[in-house]
C-alpha cells in the first residue's frame, strides 16, 4: 500500500513540475506589428501609419501591453489644404480568459497619449466686398488624452508566430481645443466627431520566449 501511495505521490509531483514547465515556457515578450494600418491607406489614401505592439505575460493570465505608432496625412478641399500628423501611445493590461496559455481571449483597458500638429495652407475667405482671398496657418501643436477598452483575441498558428486582431472603445480625457481647425483625427485616438471612437487592429505577433521546455531523454 506504501508502495501505491508512493508511486501516485511521484506522478503528482512530477505531473506539477511539467505543468510549471510549461507554464515558464509561455512568459516571453510577444511584438506585433498592426496590418490595418495599410489597409486604411489603402481604402482612404489620406492617411498613413505604422503601429507596433508589445506584450508580457506579467502575472498568471494577465498582460502588460504597450502600443507605439504615428500618423500623417492631408486633406484637401474647396476652401483649404490641411497637413496633420503626430505620435502616439498607449499602455494598458489585459486579462486573458482561456485556460490554454498559447491561446489569448482577453478584455483589457488603456490610457492613451498623442502628440500631433498640423498647419493649413490655401485657405479661402470669400468677402463679398474685396473679394476672395486666401491665407494659411502656421503649425499648430497639440496634444490628447483618452481611456479605452478592449477585446482581442491573439491565436498562435505555428510555434511562436500568432494572428490576432482586437475592437476598441475609447472616450477622450484630455483634449486642447485648436483656434483655428477641429480636429478631425487624433493619431491613435480617432475620429472626434462622436462622444466614443471606435477602433479596429488585426495584428502580427511574434513571440520571443524567456525560457525553453526541456525534455528529460533519461
Amino acid at each position: 500500500m506504501k508502495n501505491i501511495y508512493a508511486y501516485f505521490f511521484s506522478l503528482l509531483i512530477l505531473g506539477l513540475n511539467t505543468y510549471a514547465q510549461e507554464q515558464e515556457v509561455q512568459k516571453g515578450i510577444r511584438l506585433g506589428i498592426d496590418l490595418s494600418k495599410y489597409g486604411f491607406f489603402l481604402a482612404e489614401k489620406t492617411y498613413f501609419g505604422n503601429e507596433i505592439t508589445v506584450d508580457y505575460n506579467w502575472k498568471g493570465k494577465n498582460f502588460l501591453v504597450l502600443d507605439v505608432g504615428q500618423i500623417s496625412g492631408s486633406i484637401t478641399t474647396g476652401n483649404y489644404s490641411m497637413k496633420a500628423g503626430g505620435i502616439y501611445s498607449r499602455i494598458g493590461l489585459d486579462h486573458n480568459f482561456l485556460p490554454h496559455p498559447s491561446d489569448v481571449l482577453s478584455i483589457g483597458t488603456r490610457l492613451g497619449f498623442s502628440r500631433y500638429q498640423y498647419n493649413a495652407t490655401d485657405i479661402v475667405f470669400p468677402d463679398p466686398f474685396w473679394g476672395e482671398y486666401t491665407s494659411e496657418i502656421e503649425t499648430q501643436k497639440l496634444g490628447a488624452l483618452w481611456i479605452e477598452a478592449v477585446f482581442g483575441v491573439k491565436t498562435e498558428m505555428f510555434r511562436n508566430v500568432y494572428l490576432g486582431w482586437s475592437v476598441s472603445a475609447k472616450v477622450l480625457i484630455l483634449r486642447p481645443k485648436s483656434d483655428y481647425f477641429p480636429d478631425y483625427k487624433i493619431p491613435g485616438y480617432g475620429s472626434t466627431k462622436g462622444s466614443v471612437s471606435p477602433g479596429f487592429g488585426f495584428y502580427v505577433f511574434y513571440k520571443i520566449p524567456f525560457r525553453q521546455l526541456v525534455t528529460n531523454t533519461n
